[in-house]
């Protein structure tokens, strides 16, 4: 007899609950199709429930010290350690990339959430120099309210997390809606938030469908900050509803990265690197390595290495660490690979670009003329150091970044504060003598 499937509900002012007559779907394992977890459908009246939780929440958490605001996060990520084997297994079998990139999913999470938990102590404005006597200048982040993070299933822990943490250590409390195929891996990373002692509203998750949940959370007019990330079409579709609110909307599109090899290129350190690019996550990253770009003068000698090294790539089983690459996620994903296959040369994309050079010269013209938002030199389009600024350009996204400082630029508003000591109206350019 089958094992029974977990059900999970929403997770909503600090407590786990499922609506009343709530209907569900579930998560399967892509290599097995075997089921994952039971998750609700969720409703308008859901994110209504959830984003009144997390506008109640956002006063207190808004003043809650941000080095206090660290240590829960410092927290979340010692507990994420602990869970990282059983969490990285829980990756693999619902999004179905093989289990050392599962584990680095999980590894990529705690990660950034130690970085973030240490800019709990940085979070800096300025003072700058008045124009006036007796007067002082500065400015002061703060954070802008209720957040709507909306992720993909391709990373499923790290970019919640990117978003998650980056949005809580500045301030703002958040409404989390996890793509549908990897509802569990969100679920569990809730868990973890909860069980770290978050306060209860701060943090608050709905699953269902983007065209419900998500929808409704860019609708909502206490949502003033929407972080999305994944395709071209659903991100437009965001940003025109996002527009309609003037809210601030984060996108993170996707790309068709191009690794170029010069014919002075290292090719078995290039070959190396265009296998993974190309085949980590079975090719379902945003960086991924989309386009082979040779020098003539290699051309032959380097398709022959990559032609005899797939020969003998393995392919099978996510959970067996000889594997090189699993299944893609899901049915619908195999469709649109098929597609993105013939449309291959309409390429509107700026995400990563690699070069593989040793000519200190052409590397540093790769890196002034090569228009994306990530350039590596002798290393594949993989990969994003979480203390950097990730995102792209033209329809990758729309300029916001995530990590790094972009991240909490993104998350804040600057407020300019200005103190008069002089006892007398200064009137600035008014009172100025010719």
């Amino acid at each position: 007899m089958p094992a029974k499937v977990e059900e999970f509900g929403h997770f909503i002012g600090g407590k786990w609950v499922v609506p009343p007559r709530a209907k569900r779907f579930e998560t399967v394992n892509p290599s097995t199709r075997e089921p994952v977890g039971s998750f609700v459908l969720g409703t308008p009246d859901d994110v209504n429930a959830a984003v009144a939780a997390a506008a109640k929440a956002f006063p207190a958490w808004r003043d809650t010290p941000a080095p206090v605001r660290g240590e829960i996060l410092l927290e979340v990520a010692r507990r994420m350690k602990e869970a990282k084997p059983s969490l990285g297994r829980t990756v693999t079998r619902e999004m179905g990339k093989v289990i050392s990139e599962g584990l680095g999913d999980v590894q990529e999470s705690i990660d950034f959430i130690e970085y973030m938990a240490g800019e709990g102590r940085r979070l800096a404005g300025e003072t700058i120099p008045s124009e006036l006597r007796s007067k002082f200048c500065m400015t002061v982040r703060q954070p802008k309210g209720v957040v709507a993070c909306i992720t993909p299933w391709n990373f499923p822990t790290a970019i919640p997390n990117w978003k998650i943490a980056a949005a809580l250590i500045t301030g703002n409390t958040i409404v989390f809606k996890p793509a549908t195929a990897t509802a569990r891996c969100g679920a569990e990373v809730v868990r973890l938030y909860e069980d770290a002692g978050l306060p209860p509203g701060v943090l608050n998750f709905v699953t269902g469908s983007g065209s419900v949940v998500g929808n409704a959370l860019v609708a909502d007019p206490r949502v003033r900050t929407v972080s999305f990330t994944g395709g071209v079409e659903a991100g437009r579709d965001v940003y025109v509803r996002g527009a309609q609110g003037l809210k601030m909307v984060h996108l993170e599109l996707g790309g068709k990265n191009p690794v170029i090899l010069m014919d002075d290129a290292d090719l078995p350190l290039a070959l190396d690197g265009v296998l993974f690019g190309a085949f980590g996550t079975a090719g379902q990253r945003c960086t991924a390595t989309s386009r082979l770009i040779l020098h003539a003068k290699v051309y032959d000698q380097f398709l022959e290495m990559l032609t005899d090294r797939l020969d003998q790539f393995p392919v099978g089983d996510p959970l067996d660490p000889k594997t090189g690459m699993g299944p893609v996620a899901s049915a619908d994903q195999e469709k649109k690979i098929l597609e993105y296959i013939e449309i291959a040369n309409g390429i509107e994309y700026g995400l990563s670009s690699a070069l593989y050079t040793k000519d200190v010269n052409k590397a540093f013209t790769a890196m002034r003329d090569l228009y994306a938002g990530i350039t590596y030199i002798n290393a594949p389009t993989i990969g994003a150091e979480v203390h950097l600024p990730f995102g792209g350009t033209k329809a990758t996204g729309n300029g916001h970044r995530e990590g790094g400082i972009g991240a909490i630029d993104f998350y804040t508003e600057w407020k300019s504060v200005y103190v008069d000591f002089s006892d007398k109206l200064q009137k600035a350019q008014i009172d100025r003598e010719e």
